[in-house]
């Protein structure tokens, strides 16, 4: 002991770092494995939506019913794999199909439009693109609904919620089964409020 001080050997230093990186990676391994599969959680979800959903038997929508139903998922990359594992799965008679998108421009042939909580584009820019159209949208930020998407993800009591905008899925030409509205939160259209 120097001038009333303590000295910490320096091999226990190194000990108290080890474990304090040790336990960090541990808690963010943990948090990567609860998101990995909360998105898994998610992408049946919405394979479940789709099944639940009529769309439009008419020239407005994106591909005929003998055509593969394109489910497209726009933000970050580590989406890719839970909702990947949806491809060549079935939704009535029609086989799924992923597409990851990252622009405007690429959403123009979805059926099914997944924008992740990451998507860098304005949500008011995409709803203008998919507008009128039939595109089943699905989205994880409060403002989605809002926006005029139609299902949004969140998180209540630690489970897997989502809230429905019937409006927009009306505008869209889309019918929800009442089966699912049941299960849902609904919103209005204009404030996205219950």
């Amino acid at each position: 002991m120097k001038n009333g001080k303590h000295s910490m050997p320096k091999s226990s230093i190194h000990i108290i770092l080890f474990t304090g990186i040790l336990l960090l990676q541990v808690l963010c391994a943990a948090a990567s494995a609860e998101s990995a599969n909360e998105d898994i959680v998610k992408a049946a979800m919405v394979r479940n939506f789709a099944r639940f959903t009529e769309w439009p038997d008419d020239e407005s929508t994106t591909s005929s019913p003998q055509d593969d139903i394109t489910f497209c998922i726009m933000g970050d990359k580590s989406i890719e794999k839970p909702f990947g594992g949806l491809a060549g799965k079935k939704i009535g008679a029609r086989n799924i199909a992923i597409l990851q998108v990252n622009g405007i421009a690429d959403i123009q042939g979805c059926d099914i439009l997944f924008v992740d909580k990451t998507a860098l584009i304005d949500i008011a820019r995409i709803m203008a693109v998919v507008d009128i159209r039939p595109v089943l949208t699905v989205g994880e930020t409060k403002s989605f609904t809002q926006a005029g998407g139609i299902i949004t993800f969140f998180i209540r009591e630690g489970k897997i919620r989502f809230q429905i905008n019937l409006e927009a899925a009306e505008k869209a030409g889309l019918k929800i089964s009442s089966r699912l509205s049941k299960m849902a939160v609904i919103v209005n259209h204009a404030s996205g409020g219950e």
